[in-house]
């Protein structure tokens, strides 16, 4: 015998999700090695959820330092509407 949903476990659900603390994707400081597990969570946090170029490079750069900041510096400075993409390249293609 299966019991009734419960008209209240939405709800809790939602709940329970406003308690998790944000997701960000961390810095990215340039190591190879952890690259694509940052570049797995950029794109999920915060690519996904930007709805312009400008706000996805501003993330980029605040989402990089080191030696990962120096590769893009000169993008992040650019105005164009495909500087976001170029950095993004520049980070994958190293």
């Amino acid at each position: 015998m299966t019991s009734p949903p419960d008209p209240y476990a939405t709800g809790r659900v939602q709940a329970q999700r406003c308690q998790l603390p944000p997701t960000e994707p961390g810095v990215f400081k340039g190591d190879h090695t952890t690259f694509r597990i940052w570049l797995n969570a950029f794109e999920t946090y915060i690519e996904t959820r930007c709805s312009s170029s400008s706000e996805r490079l501003h993330y980029l750069g605040y989402y990089t330092a080191g030696e990962a900041r120096n590769a893009i510096t000169g993008f992040l400075q650019m105005g164009t509407a495909d500087a976001y993409q170029q950095a993004k390249k520049r980070l994958t293609d190293r």
